[in-house]
């Protein structure tokens, strides 16, 4: 299969070039790796290019994860019967090493981090690509020895139009709502994840599946090689606690896979335990920026759907003064599921609510009145960091926003830093504040 891409290019490049689709980091690199194989190509971008009106000038295209399957212009290539590939199926075809796909809703870095550094610890070469590490293409570029492992953090917009790429594991965390304005419906997002399972499974693969989703895929997936792991014991998170990550309940899964992991892969439990003492949470997942007098400030930006959000509740159940701050981009969710969770924590006294979402969310808590919590909407961050008053009532604020920053922030990374940043002000203030 690898073989058939590789010889559709070097049969047709000197008659038709190659589109490219996207001109974003898997575009550009894409179109680096064309060039270094003397491959005619034309890019297009979103934003400002045009396709051309005979696109059977074009022998394949290479689309960026940014395009959905419901995209006109793929939805035109397809119908020109021009054979479409995403970009890591288009640079997989030259690389011949062997591959860990890790993917869910919540903890693919977390999860791709550590193996990292368990692989690492073992003596044996790896490389993380995808989402988490460089662009496939550029890794070709690189040319890597040929016994590098490559970790790929694969991402749904990646996994459902897959056709060549087989990994020989697939590390599969959760899953839960996401992107549905990308897919279109869960279903369509459960189907691009399973997709890539099968696919490592089809080619005599290893799959690990986390507890939650066994309901969802008990059924579907049934294959000797489909590991579903158990629910985590008492024992088992008796384990955890070990390791510094007590900061997150959401993690406990994703390292009791991996525990999981290592028992097949035959990687003594010394190893994966030294790592996770080691271990540094990514940026911008749960972890407390600091305390002021007795109130702690929690920063989750990362959190940006709804099961990471339930993860960050979790976390807080037996703190009994907590104040929390949601809100953002939507990307389809359905917004009544946000504010129904909140019954089940009664310990959330007051509720921050910004961003795009804000006025729609805060009109839904209104409604639901077993919610006991304060609702208070607010314009921005700042806006909440200027009426918020601090004092000696133990408490926790926690920004676990659950939804996208793009409304506001380039970024999640830029969303967290600037609420670590509004923190550290009111730490210089020499007011005296109360909740």
């Amino acid at each position: 299969m690898k073989s058939f891409l590789r010889e559709r290019c070097v049969r047709l490049h000197s008659l038709k070039p190659v589109a490219v689709l996207g001109k974003g980091v898997s575009g550009l690199a894409c179109a680096r790796l064309l060039e270094h194989l003397h491959i005619p190509y034309e890019i297009f971008d979103q934003n400002g290019s045009q396709l051309p009106k005979n696109i059977q000038q074009f022998a394949l295209c290479i689309f960026s994860p940014g395009f959905s399957p419901y995209h006109p212009w793929l939805k035109s290539f397809y119908k020109a019967r021009i054979l479409c590939v995403n970009e890591l199926d288009f640079a997989v075809t030259y690389l011949e090493n062997p591959l860990i796909a890790v993917t869910g809703t919540n903890g693919k870095t977390s999860v791709t981090e550590c193996l990292s550094q368990i692989f690492l610890q073992q003596g044996q070469p790896v490389l993380a690509v995808g989402n988490n590490g460089d662009a496939l293409s550029n890794v070709v570029l690189q040319g890597i020895s040929w016994d590098t492992y490559l970790l790929c953090e694969v991402s749904s917009f990646q996994a459902w139009g897959l056709k060549y790429l087989v990994p020989s594991q697939v590390l599969w965390t959760n899953l839960s709502s996401d992107h549905l304005n990308y897919h279109r419906s869960f279903s369509h997002y459960l189907r691009s994840k399973a997709h890539l399972a099968r696919r490592c499974l089809e080619g005599g693969g290893r799959v690990f599946l986390g507890p939650s989703l066994q309901k969802l895929l008990r059924a579907g997936l049934h294959h000797p090689h489909a590991h579903f792991i158990p629910v985590p014991t008492a024992n088992d998170r008796h384990w955890v606690q070990q390791f510094p990550l007590k900061f997150s309940v959401g993690q406990l899964e994703n390292f009791h896979m991996l525990k999981y992991f290592c028992e097949f892969n035959k990687i003594p439990l010394r190893v994966l335990e030294y790592c996770l003492h080691r271990f540094k949470q990514p940026s911008h997942r749960l972890h407390k920026v600091r305390t002021i007098r007795r109130v702690e400030f929690w920063e989750d930006s990362k959190a940006t759907n709804l099961h990471a959000l339930q993860a960050a509740l979790d976390s807080f159940k037996n703190c009994p003064n907590v104040h929390w701050i949601l809100g953002g981009q939507s990307k389809g969710e359905f917004l009544d599921d946000y504010v129904k969770i909140f019954e089940k924590y009664p310990n959330v006294q007051k509720i921050y609510l910004i961003g795009a979402t804000g006025p729609h969310l805060y009109t839904l808590f209104l409604k639901h009145t077993s919610i006991r919590a304060a609702c208070i909407l607010s314009a921005s961050l700042e806006n909440i960091f200027k009426a918020l008053r601090v004092g000696d009532e133990k408490a926790a604020i926690v920004f676990s926003p659950g939804f996208a920053s793009w409304d506001q922030f380039e970024n999640y990374a830029e969303r967290g830093a600037y609420f670590e940043t509004l923190v550290a002000q009111m730490r210089e203030s020499e007011n005296v504040m109360r909740p």
